[in-house]
C-alpha cells in the first residue's frame, strides 16, 4: 500500500511539473536604446574616422563595428533552486585595430542596461588603448565613475584647448602606477562630440580632436 501511495505520488508530481505553465517565467526585452551612446558618442556610422593630434603626431580612430540588441524574450523556470534569468540589452562600438598601424586609437564603448543589480542596472565602459573605466548612467548622462583610483569633475560650461563645451567630463588619476599601467592620467568627454581628447603618461602629451 505504501508504494502505491508513494508511486500514486511520484507521478502526480511529474505531471503537475510538467504541466506547469506558471513555472516558466517568459520577459520581454525591449530594443537597445542609444540615446546615451549615440548622443555622447557621434561613432554611429561604420569607417567614420577621427583623428587626435598633440601637434606633432596623431591618432587615427576608425569606426568598424556597431551593434545594438534587438527586441527578444527570454524564459527560464522559477521555483526552488532555479536561477533568475535578466534582459541584458546593450549597444557598443568597436574601432579597427591593426597592429601594422599603430597609429590607429583603439577604442571600445559598451553601454549595458541590465535587470541584474549592478551599478544601479545602468552603467558604460569606455577603453582607449590600455585605459579602461566604468561609469554609471543617469538622465542619458555619465553619473558617476566606478574605478576608485579616479576622479570625475563635471563642467557644465567649460573652456577646453581654446573652445567653451557644455556638458563636460574630466576624468582624472593621480595614482602614478595606474597611469604608467595604462598610459593615460585624464580622459575629456564632452557630450556630441565624444572623447574630446586624453593626455597620455608618463610624456604628459595632450592630444586634442582635430
Amino acid at each position: 500500500m505504501k508504494n502505491y501511495i508513494a508511486l500514486s505520488l511520484l507521478v502526480f508530481s511529474s505531471i503537475l511539473y510538467a504541466s506547469c505553465d506558471p513555472c516558466t517565467r517568459r520577459v520581454s526585452c525591449p530594443a537597445f536604446d542609444g540615446t546615451f551612446l549615440f548622443g555622447w558618442f557621434p561613432y554611429g556610422e561604420q569607417n567614420k574616422t577621427f583623428y587626435f593630434s598633440d601637434g606633432i603626431d596623431t591618432d587615427t580612430l576608425i569606426i568598424d563595428q556597431i551593434t545594438q540588441t534587438e527586441p527578444h524574450r527570454i524564459e527560464y523556470r522559477t521555483g526552488y533552486s532555479s536561477k533568475e534569468e535578466f534582459c541584458e540589452i546593450n549597444g557598443s562600438i568597436a574601432s579597427k585595430v591593426d597592429d601594422m598601424h599603430p597609429g590607429w586609437l583603439p577604442v571600445y564603448i559598451k553601454h549595458v542596461i541590465s535587470g541584474e543589480e549592478r551599478y544601479g542596472s545602468n552603467y558604460a565602459t569606455i577603453t582607449i588603448a590600455q585605459y579602461n573605466i566604468e561609469m554609471s548612467i543617469s538622465d542619458d548622462a555619465p553619473y558617476d565613475v566606478y574605478n576608485g583610483d579616479y576622479t570625475v569633475t563635471k563642467f557644465d560650461l567649460v573652456e577646453i584647448n581654446g573652445t567653451t563645451y557644455d556638458n563636460a567630463f574630466i576624468i582624472s588619476t593621480e595614482d602614478t602606477d595606474k597611469a604608467s599601467q595604462q598610459g593615460i592620467d585624464k580622459l575629456y568627454l564632452v557630450k556630441g562630440k565624444g572623447i574630446l581628447g586624453y593626455r597620455t603618461y608618463p610624456d604628459q602629451r595632450e592630444y586634442w580632436l582635430q
